[in-house]
């Protein structure tokens, strides 16, 4: 049984793209680049939040060890302070988005 957390949180397709149709009526002149780059920019400390709890209670033993990794490799390799892996892996995919953007051409 569904429970009000499940709906509240629950990821509806047509309603993602609608959002996204809406974000482009209000602000036309926005590329796919930066609207990419604000999306993952607003979900980047849920995401860092998600990461670390799997790096601790995920069932599956390779989940932890490669989660806890990442953070490790993260914040003491540097990467993440210094714009490095991270900043890359983000600039690749907003780079990929942006080869099939209308409003950047």
């Amino acid at each position: 049984m569904a429970s009000e957390f499940d709906d509240q949180f629950s990821w509806i397709p047509d309603e993602a793209i609608a959002n996204l149709q809406q974000e482009r009526v209000l602000k036309p002149d926005r590329t796919n680049m930066e609207l990419a780059r604000e999306i993952l920019t607003d979900a980047a400390p849920m995401a860092a939040q998600s990461l670390a709890f799997l790096s601790t209670h995920a069932a599956n033993e390779s989940i932890r060890l490669k989660a806890a990794q990442y953070i490790i490799d993260g914040v003491v390799g540097g990467s993440w302070s210094s714009g490095g892996a991270g900043e890359d892996l983000l600039m690749a995919l907003v780079s990929k988005l942006a080869e099939n953007d209308p409003v950047a051409r």
